[in-house]
């Protein structure tokens, strides 16, 4: 009988020096600090190359904001998410002498996706807004460029826009 008790207050401290199952405690492994998980961005955008710095980070930001209206979280680079934007501008004179027309090639980069793309958005601008980077010319890239790289990441919108630039 002794041998029994004593195998049996063996096997008791054995089972103390596991940890216990806790089904209601916080896993936090995956939290990032200051962000909520559902806040987590699904893209992050690049500022697009051969733009002037003075608004290439104002219209990755605009991005930012525009693809909202199309259920997608994204966040301007150096953020973290699964997917990057990456974009290249190109200039040209606009038909009929009118001013510049911007070309910008939209890329989706990702793991295991490779590279999705181009999207190619065009906007026609003034040089002297332009040369300004106003507020106008980043919106309108912007809204531009929303619809297209909605569709590529294979969230199309669900309406179409009345005219060129207006997404909503």
């Amino acid at each position: 009988m002794r041998p029994v008790v004593t195998a049996l207050a063996c096997l008791l401290l054995l089972a103390g020096c596991v940890n216990t199952p806790k089904p209601f405690e916080h896993d936090s492994g995956d939290d990032e600090p200051f962000r909520p998980k559902q806040d987590k961005a699904e893209v992050a955008i690049a500022t697009p190359a051969n733009m002037p710095d003075k608004m290439a980070g104002r219209v990755a930001a605009a991005l930012a904001i525009e693809l909202q209206s199309y259920n997608i979280v994204a966040a301007v680079q150096p953020a973290q998410a699964p997917l990057r934007l990456a974009s290249a501008m190109s200039t040209r004179d606009a038909e009929f002498g009118t001013g510049i027309e911007l070309e910008i090639e939209w890329y989706l980069l990702g793991k295991g996706r490779g590279v999705e793309g181009p999207a190619v958005s065009k906007t026609v601008v003034q040089a002297q807004d332009f040369a300004e980077a106003t507020d106008k010319i980043v919106s309108r890239i912007a809204q531009q460029a929303a619809p297209r790289i909605a569709t590529l990441m294979g969230k199309p919108p669900a309406f179409e826009a009345r005219a060129p630039g207006q997404v909503a």
